[in-house]
C-alpha cells in the first residue's frame, strides 16, 4: 500500500500533497483529512470558484468561499441543519 503504518516527523520526509477537485469539496475533503492524519503536510485546492457542498436538495448547495476553514464551514452547516 501507498501509506505504511510509519508515523511521526518521518512520514513525509519534506514531501507536500495537493488535493484538488472542481469545488473543493467531498473528496478532496476527505482525502485532506487522511493525509494529515497519517502526518503528511496537506493543501487543498479548487479549480472552480467556489466551495460547493451538498445542501437540502441538488439545486440549493451550500457555497463558501476558499479562504473559509473547514471548522467555519461545520459550524455553519451544524447551525443551518445538523440533519444534513
Amino acid at each position: 500500500p501507498l501509506f505504511r503504518s510509519r508515523v511521526g516527523p518521518k512520514m513525509s520526509d519534506g514531501i507536500r500533497f495537493a488535493v484538488v477537485c472542481s469545488s473543493n469539496q467531498n473528496r478532496s475533503m476527505e482525502a485532506h483529512k487522511f493525509l494529515s492524519k497519517k502526518g503528511f503536510d496537506v493543501k487543498s485546492f479548487g479549480t472552480g470558484g467556489h466551495v460547493k457542498i451538498p445542501g437540502p436538495a441538488p439545486n440549493m448547495p451550500n457555497i463558501y468561499s476558499f479562504e473559509t476553514t473547514y471548522e467555519e464551514i461545520y459550524q455553519d452547516l451544524i447551525a443551518k441543519d445538523k440533519q444534513l
